[in-house]
């Protein structure tokens, strides 16, 4: 059980589930649109505030947001269910990649050996995710200017090929 201070939810849940939804469009090949993804991301960052109290295992509550970002990709962006599990797969892989590889290093350098330690300093909390929220943006920038995904563009359809612009030259 983790009470998520209401500061974590504005500064550093929000603005990862903005992060998490633009990826998960960019990578299925859809249309980022802002407004959209900022509703979607505000659901789904009280979804998992709410989920977390609950008395869960840790790790319960990352499945029954998975399970709720699939919903919300269909219901906020008409995405068909294997497009939004596609890309909610997708989204958290990259995150756990971002975390890992940006989040840990700052972390152990910064002295601090325990997840516990972060959650019971919300500065910290919210501080510490934005580095690698910074770069899985800047991924999901450059995949959605470069049309670079792994379905085709404008379908619903899953496509095993990766497309780039240049298989697309239709699209501008």
């Amino acid at each position: 059980m983790d009470i998520m201070p209401i500061a974590a939810v504005i500064f550093q849940s929000i603005p990862e589930e903005i992060v998490l939804f633009a990826f998960g469009l960019a990578i299925i090949g859809e249309e980022i649109k802002f407004k959209k993804i900022f509703v979607a991301a505000v659901m789904l960052a009280f979804t998992a505030y709410f989920v977390r109290v609950l008395p869960f295992p840790f790790g319960v509550h990352t499945i029954i947001c998975a399970l709720a970002m699939i919903v919300i990709f269909k219901l906020a962006f008409n995405i068909q269910f294997l497009p939004g599990i596609i890309a909610t797969l997708s989204s958290f892989g990259a995150l756990l990649s971002a975390e890992n590889s940006v989040g840990l290093p700052i972390l152990s350098a910064i002295g601090v050996h325990s997840f516990q330690d972060v959650w019971s300093n919300t500065i910290l909390r919210i501080i510490i995710a934005w580095p690698h929220l910074l770069l899985l943006g800047a991924i999901t920038y450059f995949l959605y200017v470069k049309k670079i995904s792994i379905l085709k563009s404008n379908t619903r359809e899953a496509s095993y090929a990766i497309t780039t612009k240049e298989t697309h030259p239709e699209k501008k």
